[in-house]
Protein backbone atom coordinates (compact mmCIF):
# COMPACT_ATOMS: atom_id res chain seq x y z
CA UNK A 1 0.00 0.00 0.00
CA UNK A 2 1.12 3.05 -0.93
CA UNK A 3 1.46 5.74 1.52
CA UNK A 4 2.01 9.78 1.87
CA UNK A 5 5.55 11.33 2.52
CA UNK A 6 5.58 12.99 5.60
CA UNK A 7 8.04 15.85 5.99
CA UNK A 8 10.73 14.08 7.81
CA UNK A 9 10.46 11.26 4.80
CA UNK A 10 11.87 14.23 2.92
CA UNK A 11 14.16 15.59 5.53
CA UNK A 12 17.19 17.88 3.28
CA UNK A 13 20.38 16.09 3.93
CA UNK A 14 23.08 19.09 5.08
CA UNK A 15 26.64 19.17 4.17
CA UNK A 16 28.83 18.95 6.79
CA UNK A 17 30.27 22.43 6.10
CA UNK A 18 26.88 24.04 6.69
CA UNK A 19 26.48 22.37 9.79
CA UNK A 20 30.03 23.59 10.85
CA UNK A 21 28.88 26.88 10.38
CA UNK A 22 25.86 26.81 12.37
CA UNK A 23 27.49 25.10 15.18
CA UNK A 24 30.23 28.13 14.52
CA UNK A 25 27.08 30.69 15.31
CA UNK A 26 25.77 28.76 17.83
CA UNK A 27 28.95 28.67 19.90
CA UNK A 28 29.29 32.23 19.52
CA UNK A 29 26.22 33.63 20.65
CA UNK A 30 25.06 31.03 23.08
CA UNK A 31 25.39 31.91 26.87
CA UNK A 32 22.84 29.35 28.72
CA UNK A 33 19.87 31.13 27.27
CA UNK A 34 17.62 32.36 24.50
CA UNK A 35 19.46 33.81 21.86
CA UNK A 36 18.73 35.13 18.05
CA UNK A 37 21.62 34.59 15.02
CA UNK A 38 20.40 36.36 12.29
CA UNK A 39 20.12 34.93 9.11
CA UNK A 40 22.71 37.10 7.52
CA UNK A 41 25.30 36.47 10.30
CA UNK A 42 24.14 32.56 9.80
CA UNK A 43 25.14 33.06 6.27
CA UNK A 44 28.39 34.39 6.83
CA UNK A 45 29.51 31.62 8.95
CA UNK A 46 28.61 29.24 6.42
CA UNK A 47 30.58 30.73 3.91
CA UNK A 48 33.48 31.36 6.29
CA UNK A 49 33.42 27.38 6.22
CA UNK A 50 32.23 26.69 2.30
CA UNK A 51 34.02 25.59 -0.33
CA UNK A 52 35.16 28.39 -2.74
CA UNK A 53 32.53 27.00 -5.41
CA UNK A 54 29.81 27.35 -2.88
CA UNK A 55 28.17 30.79 -2.65
CA UNK A 56 24.92 32.33 -0.90
CA UNK A 57 22.54 31.47 -3.57
CA UNK A 58 23.66 27.90 -3.77
CA UNK A 59 22.65 27.92 -0.25
CA UNK A 60 19.62 29.19 -0.73
CA UNK A 61 18.47 27.03 -3.77
CA UNK A 62 19.60 23.88 -1.89
CA UNK A 63 17.57 24.71 0.99
CA UNK A 64 20.51 24.46 4.02
CA UNK A 65 19.00 26.94 5.74
CA UNK A 66 16.04 24.36 6.47
CA UNK A 67 17.99 23.11 9.41
CA UNK A 68 15.71 23.57 12.39
CA UNK A 69 14.32 19.84 12.39
CA UNK A 70 17.66 18.43 12.63
CA UNK A 71 18.86 21.06 15.15
CA UNK A 72 15.62 20.10 17.62
CA UNK A 73 16.46 17.04 17.56
CA UNK A 74 19.17 17.69 19.34
CA UNK A 75 18.14 19.61 22.21
CA UNK A 76 17.29 23.22 20.83
CA UNK A 77 13.38 24.66 20.39
CA UNK A 78 14.44 26.83 17.13
CA UNK A 79 11.63 29.49 15.85
CA UNK A 80 12.37 31.78 12.41
CA UNK A 81 11.23 34.93 11.95
CA UNK A 82 11.46 37.38 8.69
CA UNK A 83 10.05 39.96 7.94
CA UNK A 84 6.17 40.48 6.32
CA UNK A 85 5.81 43.20 3.13
CA UNK A 86 5.32 45.83 5.60
CA UNK A 87 7.95 45.37 8.04
CA UNK A 88 11.60 46.18 8.24
CA UNK A 89 13.85 44.09 10.17
CA UNK A 90 16.39 40.92 9.14
CA UNK A 91 15.32 37.50 9.34
CA UNK A 92 16.51 35.34 12.17
CA UNK A 93 16.23 32.38 14.01
CA UNK A 94 16.04 32.02 17.89
CA UNK A 95 16.94 29.24 20.20
CA UNK A 96 15.91 28.12 23.05
CA UNK A 97 17.93 25.19 24.96
CA UNK A 98 14.67 22.38 25.77
CA UNK A 99 14.24 21.02 29.02
CA UNK A 100 15.92 17.98 29.92
CA UNK A 101 13.54 15.69 31.14
CA UNK A 102 14.26 13.62 34.39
Amino acid sequence: MVKPLSPEDIGIELPDFVITGINNAIVAKYRGTSFTIKQDELMAEILKVAPANIGRQDIFNNKWLDFENLYRDYGWAIKYDRPGWDENYSAFFEFTPKMKRK
